[in-house]
């Protein structure tokens, strides 16, 4: 492989997007206020509330029925096809003694479309199975960014019988269904136009969350540049053999930077590898800052590669035991930012989503330790301000005090 080639389609794949990224500074396109007012993974208060008004025929959005039909085409909605929109009812987050339900959109008539919407949140016990009893005669939608099926125990009864996947519940997904049926709707609102552009925003932050930023477009003259000529065809496949790699050089260059969060913090930093796999960025790979006399440290672990990371709480010495009344403080202290969870090997986590919703690697060396470091700040203050000597012991108060 000529390294000439190579370098020559980087700088002609440089420019395409150059010239792309001036279009959007042009035309506005990056501006999205979801994003601003980092709303973009809140799963109620954004997307389950957008979602429910869109379907509401008697929404603010004030076209009626148009945006629910379309809704019940794109996902296929059979029991809905001879719908009376003037009976129609549309809630979110009903809550019942069979769990709190995302999106429910009924009639009069026994008929249901119920939305388990998952934005990043962890599925709980029979949690569909609950839905399905609520409504026995519903369309069930387990909707999730890619279609990612439900947990087993989500969808098994207690007698062991699971939901039959495409006929007792249905897959569907923000990157291809809503999306699609979101473009639908900007459609039928092209008149209108702040309903359009509000639209046009939120389509843009599924685009964001679904990984489809570059616009087809840029897309098509990128594919046309590399299948120009079998070197360029060549070339863009040795830099794709390379790209992981060139991934992990990234993150992996982050590890002074996070020695410096430490030594700023006065916290010891660890970094946690497999012997087999030492280097940050593996699945299971991860970091965590504590102090030699704390029972807890804040960790950061991969759990995807590269891709995917949480942030939590776990010990420092997994002989110790958990106290469990830090829990529930955690998971008040955090909502208004994220939904946490806790399992058998943390105490309580959460995603850290500013890593996982990283679309360009380009500026991810400057703005990353920043971000890390204010989570860590963040998690401090949360615990330091709810924490009482009867919520839990002084001596965590009185270290966790000492770290800001």
């Amino acid at each position: 492989m000529d390294q000439i080639n190579i370098d020559n389609l980087l700088q002609h794949i440089t420019a395409i997007n150059k010239k792309y990224e001036n279009i959007e500074a042009i035309t506005g396109e990056k501006f999205n206020v979801f994003k601003i007012l980092k709303m973009e993974t809140n799963e109620v208060k954004t997307h389950s509330a957008m979602i429910a008004e869109l379907l509401n025929p008697r929404g603010s959005h004030g076209q009626k029925d148009v945006f629910l039909k379309a809704f019940i085409k794109q996902f296929e909605i059979k029991e809905f096809k001879n719908i009376v929109t003037t009976d129609i009812i549309v809630k979110v987050e009903e809550l019942s003694e069979f769990g709190r339900i995302d999106i429910v959109v009924r009639d009069y008539n026994g008929n249901a479309i119920v939305i388990e919407n998952k934005i990043y949140a962890s599925d709980q016990p029979q949690q569909l199975v609950r839905y399905r009893e609520r409504y026995n005669n519903c369309h069930l939608i387990y909707l999730t960014l890619f279609g990612t099926d439900p947990s087993e125990y989500s969808i098994k009864t207690t007698e062991g019988i699971q939901l039959l996947k495409s006929k007792e519940f249905y897959n569907r997904s923000y990157k291809v269904d809503v999306l699609s049926w979101l473009l639908e709707c900007r459609k039928a609102a092209s008149m209108h136009p702040m309903l359009r552009e509000t639209l046009t925003q939120y389509i843009n932050i599924i685009k964001i969350l679904t990984k489809q930023t570059m616009n087809e477009q840029n897309e098509s003259e990128i594919i046309d540049a590399i299948l120009k000529n079998s070197d360029n065809v060549e070339a863009a496949e040795k830099v794709a053999e390379n790209w992981v790699k060139a991934k992990f050089e990234i993150v992996n260059r982050l590890i002074k930077p996070i020695i410096k969060i430490g030594e700023d913090l006065n916290l010891r930093v660890v970094f946690d590898t497999w012997e087999d796999y030492p280097v940050l960025g593996n699945y299971d790979s991860g970091f965590w800052f504590f102090k030699d006399d704390w029972k807890y440290c804040i960790y950061f672990c991969f759990s995807a590669e590269l891709d995917a990371m949480k942030i939590g709480v776990d010990l420092v010495n997994n002989t110790d035991t958990k106290d469990q009344d830090l829990i529930p403080i955690l998971y008040k202290g955090f909502l208004p930012f994220a939904e946490g969870f806790n399992d058998e090997n943390w105490l309580w986590y959460i995603e850290f989503h500013e890593w996982n919703n990283q679309y360009g690697w380009s500026e991810f060396q400057a703005e990353m330790p920043g971000i890390i470091k204010e989570k860590i700040l963040q998690l401090v203050r949360c615990i330091n301000s709810l924490l009482t000597t009867k919520e839990f012991n002084e001596k965590w108060i009185k270290i966790l005090a000492t770290t800001i």
